[in-house]
């Protein structure tokens, strides 16, 4: 393993049993637990980053919107607090509707239609 490099070579002891001859086998073990670590962190950061941004359906969001009547739509990001637990896609939009401009959201859900709130 990766983790052994450039520790002592295992031998026996005189009863045959196998033992490791190294002083710092936990030392080892905790530089492996520690880069798994590191890899645990950056798979965090980089759902932290990406993961809102692709929890959103600019798309569908635009075409219930404009089924709804408004104009001059502009979709924005992720929008975490204003959806229900069923919607997976939480999108934030700015339009014009009857002469007023409106902002609100949009939630989508993938087994159901989407639901504008403003």
């Amino acid at each position: 393993m990766d983790c052994w490099r450039g520790l002592d070579t295992p031998g026996s002891d005189e009863e045959g049993f196998y033992v490791s001859k190294t002083k710092s086998a936990w030392g080892a073990m905790a530089m492996y637990i520690g880069s798994s670590l590191g890899i645990a962190a950056v798979i965090l950061l980089a759902v932290a980053l990406v993961g809102p941004r692709a929890c959103t359906a600019p798309g569908r969001s635009r075409r219930a919107l404009e089924d709804e009547g408004f104009e001059d739509i502009e979709t924005g990001g992720y929008d975490i607090w204003s959806c229900g637990s069923g919607d997976q896609f939480h999108t934030r939009y700015k339009a014009t509707r009857s002469g007023r401009r409106v902002s609100g959201v949009v939630c989508c859900g993938i087994l159901k239609g989407c639901t504008v709130r403003h």
